[in-house]
């Protein structure tokens, strides 16, 4: 048995190194610049901040990391974005052993594979895959808490993980409430509350929130008003129930593939497994609930919910397909979910390479290089403060050497100078009005760039309206 333990702990690291070297390596290749969430991270990360206008800190931070180990490569965002998914797998390996033998809980891993927010969606590091791995380890040490709730250590280690959650994205708290509605729920569980290591655990977590949260006062809250913004649609009296149904829906349509490889798989192959009701529990309120209450802001103010905010949800589905639905392990079993699984795999990587190379990519064939040489090629000189649109300040600052700073708050121009830059195509060739609103310093407004195409010539150029900001000084 332990030599088998091993053998199926091989294939599943085995996996995982393939899985980071294929979908680090197909964007490397097919991409000739990173996605704009991607390029935002590493902008706002170059400022080391406590917090930024859409997200707390920390999936920035981790983007101006590895700039810092591997300056200007683009892989290394693709790799870093690949290094969440590993991370996810692992802790989501650790607690299928806790629920399902080794076979199957490799298989519920690989299920994971079949859902697009694990492969092609996978390549553009942003806030929701910087919190995806801390989702599953969140999940894995409440289990742990559930199973030993007088161990401190578990306490204490889950008090971390949820505080980097947190710092990843706010979204970790419809995770954290699933978990608190279980402690509620379990009579034994519920008496855990009234001890002292749920107590640590809170005052652990708020100390290591603290400096975020001082930060948030300072800043007027503005991440959350941020998250407001997006979360808002043109509202109806039927959205209340059309947004919350549409994001479910959403949510369901991304576990189709895993379940056709599963359900196709299992035909005639059912078999009886004595479940555990605190497993049961734990797979409901930890995995499914946090779907649920995502709904009910939705439900209560009518608002929209992404679809991509749910991208975080499912690292436990594959187990939870094997535990409700026990399945006898035979050869045919095998050969149907393994020609399943690597038909979705292969189909995955299809996709994603068509998406890159037979139609025109707004962001991944834009060639920020050039943008920034033809500017340095008119001041004469690097260019060291820019400001306006995410997407071009952002491609200054990544492209630059040394590498630009990106301004959100246009009043420091006037101290600092600057150079302005916004999409001339959608917001004319003059300097727009918003600028000169909150500028009050001499602005020079230059000839427009135009940037055509990586590999699609053919295509309408991208033009570049850009000026000069004058400091006060000057």
């Amino acid at each position: 048995m332990l030599e088998q333990n091993q053998r199926y702990s091989l294939y599943f690291y085995a996996f995982v190194a393939v899985h980071v070297f294929i979908w680090t390596l197909l964007p490397t290749l097919f991409r000739y610049n990173i996605p704009l969430d991607s390029i935002e991270a590493i902008a706002w990360g170059h400022e080391w901040q406590l917090g930024y206008i859409k997200h707390p800190p920390l999936s920035a931070w981790m983007a101006e990391g590895m700039m810092k180990i591997f300056p200007e490569q683009m892989w290394a965002v693709y790799f870093l974005a690949q290094i969440c998914l590993a991370l996810t797998f692992i802790a989501t390996w650790e607690l299928a052993k806790d629920f399902l033998p080794r076979q199957q809980a490799l298989m519920s891993i690989l299920l994971l594979e079949c859902i697009f927010y694990y492969n092609f969606t996978s390549t553009e590091f942003n806030a929701n895959i910087a919190l995806l791995p801390l989702w599953a380890w969140v999940t894995l040490y409440a289990w742990k808490v559930t199973k030993n709730p007088d161990r401190l250590k578990n306490w204490l280690i889950l008090s971390v993980f949820a505080a980097l959650a947190m710092l990843a994205k706010y979204y970790a708290a419809m995770l954290f409430g699933g978990i608190f509605l279980l402690f509620l729920y379990d009579k034994n569980l519920r008496q855990t509350l009234i001890t002292i290591p749920p107590y640590i655990f809170g005052i652990l977590l708020i100390l290591l929130l603290l400096p975020h949260i001082f930060w948030l006062i300072e800043n007027d809250f503005v991440t959350f008003t941020y998250a407001k913004s997006r979360a808002t649609s043109d509202y109806h009296f039927y959205n209340h129930l059309l947004n919350p149904i549409v994001f479910i829906l959403g949510q369901v349509s991304s576990l189709l593939l895993p379940c056709l490889v599963f359900f196709l798989a299992r035909r005639k192959e059912s078999s009886f497994l004595k479940q555990d009701q605190r497993k049961k529990n734990f797979l409901i309120f930890a995995g499914l609930m946090p779907l649920f209450l995502t709904t009910i802001p939705s439900l209560l103010t009518g608002s929209g919910i992404k679809d991509m905010w749910g991208s975080v949800l499912w690292s436990w589905f594959g187990i939870a397909l094997f535990y409700f639905f026990p399945v006898k392990i035979s050869l045919v079993f095998q050969k149907r979910f393994y020609r399943g699984f690597a038909v979705i795999c292969v189909i995955a990587v299809v996709v994603f390479i068509d998406s890159q190379v037979s139609r025109l990519h707004k962001y991944g064939h834009f060639d920020g290089k050039l943008l920034v040489q033809k500017i340095n090629e008119v001041r004469q000189q690097p260019t060291a403060f820019v400001a306006g649109d995410v997407w071009l300040t952002s491609n200054m600052n990544f492209f630059s050497t040394p590498r630009s700073h990106v301004v959100w708050d246009l009043k420091k121009l006037e101290e600092t100078g600057a150079v302005l830059l916004w999409n001339a195509t959608s917001e004319g060739d003059q300097l727009p009005e918003r600028f000169r609103k909150k500028i009050s310093t001499k602005i020079l407004t230059q000839e427009v760039i135009i940037l055509p195409y990586i590999k699609f010539t053919d295509s309408p150029p991208y033009r570049v309206g850009w000026a000069i900001v004058t400091p006060r000084n000057n």
